[in-house]
């Protein structure tokens, strides 16, 4: 008997947050490799860059305010579990982080995105880290020159 359920998003948000957070392995629906995948799922955006700021050895207040991110959205990423932040937002964090290419690729992928060379404004945001740029003011002026979207308005 196949069975087919339509949920909608916030509900299987739910469903998968309940799965993860009880280990409840669903071995009909999902194989073994499949549960080995979500028992190892990476951390969270939130919970990497709680990580990276105890790393790097700045406060919260510190990193949020050199990401030009508000007060407000910084509350957000702290407690609303349903919060994705933009792109822009995470670069902003790597940027106030001053992390290397390889650790920005990595909190970018926490939120679902990357750096790619197919596109200018990611070229751009690559050249500034690669040469420990992380001044968003400059990498903004650089943003415009080349009529590409700035990381803050």
């Amino acid at each position: 008997d196949v069975k087919i359920f339509f949920f909608q998003k916030k509900e299987i948000v739910h469903l998968i947050l309940y799965i993860i957070s009880t280990r409840v392995l669903v071995k009909n629906a999902l194989g073994d490799n499949d549960m080995l995948m979500i028992k190892n799922k990476d951390d969270s955006f939130k919970d990497t860059l709680l990580k990276l700021i105890d790393k790097k050895g700045i406060t919260d207040v510190e990193c949020y305010q050199r990401a030009s991110v508000s007060r407000q959205t910084w509350h957000k990423i702290l407690s609303d579990i349903y919060y994705h932040p933009s792109k822009n937002t995470v670069i902003c964090f790597a940027l106030a982080l001053e992390l290397d290419l390889d650790e920005t690729q990595r909190l970018l992928r926490t939120a679902g995105y990357t750096l790619s060379n197919s596109k200018i404004f990611d070229i751009i945001i690559t050249y500034h880290i690669k040469i420990g740029v992380y001044d968003i003011i400059k990498i903004n002026e650089t943003l415009y020159a080349f009529n590409q979207p700035t990381l803050t308005n």
